[in-house]
């Protein structure tokens, strides 16, 4: 079981990790690479610089509800996102969609597992929130740390107060998910 789940969560963090390299690799070689030749890249990156602007924008929008995120784009069996949080969130359970984060700057903590206390809100088909977990494990995460929660796995972000977060996360289909 777990060298299934080992195996599962393999192609996002590579996919995820190359999302994180690419850009300094493009960067390195585009000096060497800039003849009207080489043709386009297929990869989508994101700059420091890129994801500091929608951090700002992010930022303004969470005022009211304390997370604001963005698609950043769509492939088939995933997506990617930016988040951003001022604040502790609500559990939250997805039926279908494991989560990766990439933390990028700040900190929080991850509970996950155990029990969603009183699920009462359905965001959409197969995702449910509620306003806390029981009976669940609880870690730190900081910029730099790479998070895979598979589908049904319960979690909550909580965040100290004053603390903020940005996260990069990859939505991603689970074939095996019930």
């Amino acid at each position: 079981m777990k060298t299934e789940r080992f195996r599962n969560l393999t192609t996002p963090v590579v996919a995820c990790l190359c999302l994180l390299i690419t850009p300094h690799l493009i960067a390195q070689n585009a000096k060497a690479d800039a003849s009207p030749a080489t043709g386009s890249f297929n990869v989508d990156s994101y700059t420091p610089e890129q994801l500091r602007q929608k951090e700002s924008a992010l930022a303004s929008e969470a005022a009211a509800s304390g997370i604001s995120s963005e698609i950043l784009a769509h492939y088939p069996g995933h997506y990617t996102m930016l988040a951003y949080r001022d604040r502790s969130g609500q559990a939250e359970v997805h039926e279908k969609l494991a989560d990766v984060f990439i933390i990028i700057r700040g900190s929080a903590s991850l509970q996950s597992g155990g029990r969603m206390v009183a699920p009462t809100t359905t965001v959409s088909p197969g995702e449910e929130k509620g306003p806390a977990l029981e009976n669940y494990q609880e870690r730190a995460l900081h910029a730099g740390d790479i998070v895979h929660i598979p589908a049904g796995e319960p979690h909550r972000m909580t965040l100290e107060k004053g603390a903020t977060i940005l996260y990069f996360v990859v939505k991603v289909q689970e074939s095996s998910a019930p």
